[in-house]
């Protein structure tokens, strides 16, 4: 009776169990059904970054923390190894192309305001891995992370939070030894893979230290890895930099519409639209998939 009792169980209330908790979430229907591969793409880069924290980065912080050389020397140096490390992640991301177009030979030899859209949480990746002088105007949860606080205050990161007045000293002193500032205008990452609205703070702090806008658009972030989205997804990313100029926030935010509905409309081909698609016909059966392809 009892191995009877079982193997209804295992037959009956297990599998659909497992099919509930892999196609939907909250009682509403997953965008993206979970998969192995998902699950595999998201956790090993996760447990590599964990990994790398404390058996590469931490030691050489402290080794370089420890060295009897000039400061601002140390300083480039760790942000040439987070630009390398950054380049190097992107790199061995399993299943996830990283892209870098500069068609206006973009070399941040001089400092700049660095602004770009906020898709995901790939877009800091997408960014240190273009220059190693980039500052990054970072949220007061990301300064204080216990995994990578240490590196984000000695690679002289700055906490937005604090405000601009009380950080305006350190980021003058920053761009006079060559760096260039970054932030996202938009403050948090967009929820529908739309630009939301850009806030003053970038263009008032370009403004005040003189400097020009640079903006950087980040295509497919969203598409990877939602907000809404627990796992990330195989696709692509695309990091166009643009060129620099003096805009306000409205004038900023038309020109990010602008080139980012052209940037869609070049990259998101039907090979990019069928790599997601599929996702949607997952589990729901040969037939609707072959239908979908014949459309």
């Amino acid at each position: 009776m009892i191995g009877m009792g079982s193997v209804v169980l295992m037959a009956c209330v297990v599998p659909p169990m497992v099919f509930r908790w892999l196609t939907t979430r909250r009682g509403k229907p997953r965008q993206r059904p979970l998969t192995l591969g998902r699950i595999f793409i998201t956790v090993v880069p996760l447990l590599v970054f964990i990994l790398f924290a404390f058996v590469v980065a931490t030691p050489f912080t402290l080794l370089l923390f420890l060295t009897p050389a000039p400061r601002d020397k140390k300083r480039m140096l760790y942000h040439r190894f987070i630009c390398w490390s950054a380049r190097s992640g992107a790199r061995l991301m399993p299943r996830v192309k990283f892209t870098v177009e500069n068609p206006h030979g973009e070399d941040f030899a001089s400092p700049a305001v660095i602004v770009a859209n906020h898709q995901s949480h790939l877009d800091l990746l997408s960014i240190l891995l273009l220059n190693p002088k980039i500052i990054i105007l970072t949220k007061n949860w990301v300064w204080r992370n216990p995994l990578y606080a240490h590196i984000i205050r000695y690679a002289e990161y700055l906490p937005v939070e604090a405000g601009y007045d009380t950080l305006m000293p350190k980021l003058r002193d920053l761009v006079g030894r060559g760096y260039s500032v970054m932030l996202f205008p938009e403050g948090t990452r967009t929820r529908d893979g739309r630009i939301g609205r850009f806030h003053k703070g970038a263009f008032a702090l370009a403004e005040e230290l003189g400097l020009p806008l640079l903006p950087v658009y980040i295509h497919g972030a969203y598409d990877v890895w939602p907000r809404h989205e627990s796992l990330i997804t195989d696709g692509s990313i695309t990091v166009s930099i643009g060129q620099r100029c003096r805009m306000d926030n409205k004038q900023m935010r038309a020109q990010f519409e602008t080139t980012m509905s052209a940037m869609r409309e070049r990259l998101e081909t039907e090979k990019y639209r069928r790599s997601l698609e599929r996702y949607q016909y997952l589990y729901k059966g040969r037939e609707v998939w072959h239908n979908r392809q014949k459309r």
